[in-house]
């Protein structure tokens, strides 16, 4: 009995190790491929900034004081602070969605979307190495991409911060990321299925960052629309982050559900959120391979 209790854990260690050595590679090769194509990536810094240009303009252009109508409005004293958070998360769910969804596709086109789906290991094991390269590099520009604009638009805001406020989103983002993943998951499901990318992810990059409140409170939109930003982990990750640097009201307090002042509530709602998309989003996208093997097969155009 002790033997065999013995000879499942020294298996289920070989086991993991085997498992991380594979999403090491995955990562290695990822990488590769980033420093022969990596100004491809400097676009991910330059968006948010330009993308925040606007809003501002067209705000300094209506009133000159239009940030006190902005606070009453967000909770936010800072209107291009919290804009800036906006354009860096929203561009970071966009480089998330792309990441996954033409990763698919690309293997698809090559022909070798089919045969890595039947090598000898775990599709979770292979989502997982994807994952941490994408995490990893995305938030690694977005890093760089939000001090930037918040050096740019308000370099006020670098005195308020501080290190925990920084370690905080920074777990928030790392969380809502890992649920965008199942999410991209899903997209990476019906992309199999179409056959089509860019259309698709042109539209939802558009609609997601339409119900994350990118540059606006939530509290703003029509209800039906509210209730379906619930459900996307975007919107929670944004409006945590806001909450922990600007000090602006948690989510359930801004849709007036639960009035508090602790993140705590949304926190425990972002994790539920990247538990049941990552599940969700292995679920579907292996119900979906699995039924295209049967019908047409992995690698058809």
């Amino acid at each position: 009995m002790l033997a065999s209790k013995k000879d499942f854990f020294v298996k289920r260690k070989k086991n993991i190790r085997g498992e991380l050595t594979i999403v090491s590679s995955i990562f290695k090769q990822q990488f590769a491929i980033f420093k022969a194509y990596w100004a491809a990536y400097i676009i991910f810094i330059l968006l948010p900034i330009v993308f925040t240009l606007v809003p501002i303009l067209i705000g300094r252009s209506i009133s000159p004081n239009y940030e006190k109508n902005f606070e009453s409005v967000t909770g936010a004293s800072n209107a291009e602070a919290y804009m800036v958070l906006g354009s860096v998360v929203w561009v970071l769910v966009i480089g998330i969605l792309w990441d996954f969804s033409t990763f698919l596709r690309e293997e698809q086109l090559a022909g070798t979307l089919e045969s890595l789906m039947m090598t000898p290991v775990s599709r979770f094991t292979l989502a997982i190495g994807r994952a941490v390269f994408s995490t990893t590099i995305n938030l690694f520009f977005s890093l760089i991409s939000v001090t930037l604009g918040l050096a740019i638009y308000s370099p006020e805001i670098f005195t308020s911060l501080t290190i925990l406020k920084v370690l905080l989103s920074l777990i928030v983002l790392v969380i809502s990321t890992i649920a965008m993943i199942g999410l991209s998951l899903v997209i990476g499901s019906l992309v199999i299925v179409s056959k089509e990318i860019e259309s698709i992810i042109n539209a939802l990059q558009w609609i997601f960052g339409t119900i994350m409140g990118v540059f606006f409170s939530i509290s703003l939109l029509p209800w039906p629309i509210r209730i379906f930003s619930l459900f996307f982990p975007g919107t929670w990750g944004l409006n945590d982050v806001r909450t922990i640097m600007l000090s602006t009201p948690p989510m359930l307090a801004v849709l007036g559900i639960i009035p508090h002042d602790s993140v705590i509530i949304d926190f425990v709602i972002i994790i539920i959120l990247g538990i049941v998309w990552s599940v969700g989003g292995l679920k579907t996208f292996s119900w979906v391979v699995e039924s295209t093997k049967k019908k047409e097969g992995l690698s058809k155009y």
